[in-house]
């Protein structure tokens, strides 16, 4: 398969320096068929369903509380494909994937740009003076992964075969021409990445 392609995922945007500011990173993982909630540890309930997927302000959480990112399967979010979810907070924050480019720190061949969950190191959580989000060099279980748990509408009416697949969208920066073997949405600045999970 030639190293050719029509671009990379863009960096990740956002102020991303703590509690106080309340703010994710964003710009990387197109949101448009996402719904990200944040859910209250005392009793499970939904408190906030208006995270602002453009500058990444969220609600006010506190210690335990949660996120979920319902993955839905277009942007009229009809039929829930997937929840993606990430760690508690302080240990983390909406929205569960962020993108980082040219992390300086890496060694051993390891790669410089990778997917990652938005969650911060040890000792430096968002209720520290000094929150560190991870990054690709990060220690080993630092919190880098995020997971995905597929929901019945990706199997729904499948009788051989993987299922339906889950739609996951970065923002691209283009670079040139896609490889034959990319899918290139009809959007402007967007790439679809299709992932059977």
């Amino acid at each position: 398969m030639p190293n050719a392609q029509a671009g990379r995922i863009a960096d990740t945007t956002g102020i991303c320096v703590g509690a106080s500011t309340n703010t994710a990173c964003v710009g990387a993982w197109n949101l448009g068929n996402v719904q990200v909630d944040l859910i209250r540890v005392l009793d499970g309930s939904v408190f906030d369903a208006t995270f602002n997927e453009t500058t990444g302000v969220y609600g006010s959480m506190t210690v335990g509380d949660s996120f979920v990112s319902n993955v839905y399967n277009d942007t009229s979010n009809t039929s829930l494909m997937a929840k993606l979810s990430g760690k508690v907070w302080p240990i983390g924050e909406p929205t569960g994937i962020k993108a980082v480019n040219n992390d300086p720190s890496v060694n051993n061949g390891k790669p410089a740009n990778c997917l990652i969950n938005t969650a911060y190191l040890a000792g430096f959580y968002l209720d520290s003076a000094t929150p560190k989000p991870v990054v690709c060099s990060s220690p080993f279980q630092s919190h880098k992964r995020f997971k995905v748990a597929l929901q019945p509408a990706t199997v729904d009416g499948v009788t051989s075969g993987d299922g339906k697949p889950v739609d996951l969208v970065f923002n691209a920066a283009f670079c040139g021409a896609p490889s034959p073997d990319e899918k290139v949405s009809s959007r402007p600045k967007h790439r679809r990445i299709p992932a059977r999970v």
